[in-house]
């Protein structure tokens, strides 16, 4: 295991796969981000690979276009997205179109002044800039980062698709 351990990078999904007690853990980490143990791919994990990569798609589109592409073409990069050939019941894939068309809708119209034609969508931002803390290489990948250089500001959004904990509570 040393030489995986010498290039290993630590991303953010690693650490909270780590810390993550209700869903293993330390023996969660130790399986499937250093071991690389097999395991098929759950619907909620191809559902939010649907809608962060349909998210990258309506970024870049707005950043090329200067403007946000339309609902119905958004639900088109959702529907078209690869993560649909990893869903084996054709069943699954349904719930989560229809789930993920109807939260689509509604974050579009909450959401769609929060597109900039300057947003980063999906940056790299770890993996080659030499981030290290206590001899843990960082790396990742940034959903959103709008950097406004005349406010000398960066605002980075990072989209979650599953479902909040309220309280520590929830994992004991």
């Amino acid at each position: 295991m040393a030489p995986a351990l010498e290039t290993y990078k630590l991303s953010a999904t690693h650490l909270n796969n780590f810390l993550d007690v209700s869903r293993g853990g330390p023996q969660n980490f130790l399986l499937n981000n250093l071991l690389h143990f097999p395991s098929a791919k759950n619907s909620a994990a191809a559902y939010g690979t649907a809608i962060h990569s349909s998210l990258q798609q309506a970024h870049c589109s707005f950043s090329a276009d200067h403007q946000l592409p339309s609902t119905e073409q958004i639900l088109q990069f959702f529907q078209k997205n690869p993560s649909r050939a990893s869903i084996c019941q054709r069943m699954i894939f349904n719930c989560i179109w229809t789930k993920g068309s109807r939260l689509w809708i509604v974050f579009l119209n909450a959401n769609s002044s929060d597109f900039h034609d300057t947003d980063l969508a999906e940056l790299d931002f770890f993996s080659n800039q030499g981030v290290i803390i206590d001899n843990a290489r960082l790396t990742g990948k940034l959903d959103v980062v709008d950097i406004d250089k005349q406010n000398k500001t960066i605002f980075v959004t990072d989209y979650k698709t599953g479902k909040p904990a309220h309280s520590w509570k929830e994992f004991g």
